[in-house]
């Protein structure tokens, strides 16, 4: 009978409770190390589709560990609280590379006409959690598993530190993506203990090690119980930062996290359930694998643990106890192409606001099933609320947001009075219906950021203001022209519009002619 592999699961909520004893309370700032987005301690995230379309991603597995991928919709059976559910199987699609909305007629562009999001995979440096000779091993492992990577895999390459780095952004040229990752220098991990940053493979961190176990007076604990619960609100925010703006629901995307991993307590559940939920949303897959390759350390059976229950809450896998690491990366790179997407959708009746518990089976013997455990059906609570979120932010997004309609025009112009180049003259028309209706005599406010990034997806240039303007009489629609210096290395500008009384935000990726 086919069955998902929940023991594992159980064992972990029951070592977490015993491996972590944390006494002593102690406040962790983050605001000197925030990284675009902030984790919080909460409920299950809610679902964010307003279409409230619940889907899962399914992964299936013959004894060997080998992808079954020959399975059609009456092979699946879902059930929601135990009643079956109709659903639909969305089409496997291998579709990649990164897509650039269409130009117009008259050489506009315009992300109301955008082309569907790409397929695409997040590799995660892990250097918070990770001692520093495991991540020399894990990059020179990284860059072996890139070079042997099909050509078009659209991937992105983030560093997870004390801030979030990306090292290059989505791009299926293989050379830009070596470039990127030979570079990379590793950084120390967040330790009360110095030692514990440059240990060996298999060192006794492995199992835990002194900081989590809180060993020492009571001094050491409190330091122990500061770096713990910072590398968590971290690792957790860093997820769910790259997990969100992550766009395409039609297509099966993933993270793969190159981490020694860490230990987790029990009162943290509910950060680790949000987190999860977050992935999950944005139908995602998340593939852990550990940097620190074969173990004998019996302790190590707590971390893959860890890694197990964080993969199989989202269909992906973990790799652990092994030393070919780039081979796990490749696996981790093909998997998605072999999962399957179910989806139902949710009538507004349905949004109790309640956790619901899904099972998948198939009627294939002798099978694992690896799957989001299920939803919260709640609508989204921060509909209409005006986003808190700095407009960097959407910089990581592979998508361009439509919530504000963006028409534009890209030109150069001659040099600005006392300016050494160049510039970019960009005439910017919003779509009316989709910005406030401000009152009989006031303006629409907006913050705009035009951000130029280089082939690394690095930002060159940038302009960032806040607008003021009034709603064109008639049908017409509200625009205005903005210059901005023309840097070199400049490949493409990057517009973002947000409509400050709600909050909502369009984004518009444009490709720049490439320059002699």
């Amino acid at each position: 009978m086919a069955m998902k592999s929940i023991h594992r699961n159980a064992i972990f909520r029951i070592l977490c409770g015993l491996k972590v004893s944390l006494a002593i309370s102690a406040p962790v700032v983050l605001a000197a190390l925030a990284i675009l987005a902030q984790s919080q301690n909460q409920a299950p995230a809610p679902i964010r589709s307003e279409s409230h379309a619940v889907l899962i991603s399914v992964a299936v597995r013959d004894a060997t560990g080998k992808s079954v991928d020959n399975l059609r919709k009456e092979d699946f059976t879902v059930t929601d609280d135990g009643k079956p559910r109709d659903f639909r199987m969305f089409p496997g699609d291998s579709s990649s590379g990164r897509q650039h909305p269409p130009r117009l007629d008259g050489g506009y562009f315009s992300n109301r006409s955008a082309a569907q999001a790409p397929r695409v995979t997040a590799i995660v440096m892990d250097s918070l959690n990770t001692p520093m000779s495991d991540q020399s091993m894990a990059r020179q492992e990284a860059i072996k598993a890139i070079q042997a990577m099909p050509l078009d895999e659209s991937i992105a390459i983030y560093a997870m530190g004390r801030q979030l780095k990306i090292l290059q952004d989505y791009t299926t040229d293989r050379a830009l993506l070596l470039q990127a990752i030979q570079s990379y220098i590793p950084s120390p991990p967040l330790s009360s203990n110095p030692a514990a940053a440059s240990s060996a493979p298999n060192s006794a961190e492995h199992g835990g090690g002194r900081e989590i176990l809180g060993n020492g007076g009571p001094a050491a604990r409190q330091e122990d119980e500061y770096y713990f619960r910072l590398k968590l609100n971290l690792t957790m925010a860093t997820l769910q930062t790259i997990a969100t703006h992550i766009t395409g629901a039609s297509h099966r995307n993933s993270i793969i996290w190159i981490t020694a991993g860490m230990p987790l307590a029990s009162e943290y559940e509910a950060q680790v359930q949000a987190t999860l939920n977050a992935i999950n949303d944005a139908n995602i897959a998340l593939y852990p694998v550990d940097a620190r390759g074969l173990s004998p350390d019996p302790r190590a059976i707590v971390n893959d643990l860890v890694l197990d229950r964080l993969a199989q809450d989202t269909g992906g896998h973990a790799y652990y106890n092994r030393n070919d690491l780039s081979a796990a990366i490749e696996e981790a790179l093909a998997a998605p192409r072999s999962t399957y997407l179910l989806g139902f959708y949710l009538s507004g009746g349905e949004l109790d606001d309640r956790f619901h518990r899904l099972h998948v089976t198939v009627n294939r013997p002798g099978v694992t099933l690896s799957y989001r455990d299920g939803y919260t059906a709640t609508a989204d609570p921060n509909a209409g609320k005006k986003s808190k979120e700095p407009l960097d932010a959407e910089l990581l997004a592979t998508q361009d947001s439509t919530e504000v309609g963006i028409d534009a025009k890209v030109g150069t112009g001659e040099p600005a009075r006392g300016a050494k180049g160049k510039t970019l003259v960009v005439s910017l028309v919003l779509d009316r219906d989709t910005l406030t209706k401000p009152a009989p005599g006031k303006k629409i406010d907006i913050l705009e950021l035009f951000a130029e990034l280089d082939s690394r997806g690095q930002t060159v240039a940038r302009v960032h203001e806040s607008i003021s303007f009034d709603v064109p009489s008639g049908d017409r629609q509200p625009g205005y022209t903005q210059t901005i210096p023309l840097q070199d290395g400049a490949e493409k500008l990057k517009i973002i519009v947000q409509d400050k009384a709600t909050g909502r935000t369009g984004s518009l990726t444009i490709p720049l002619a490439t320059r002699p």
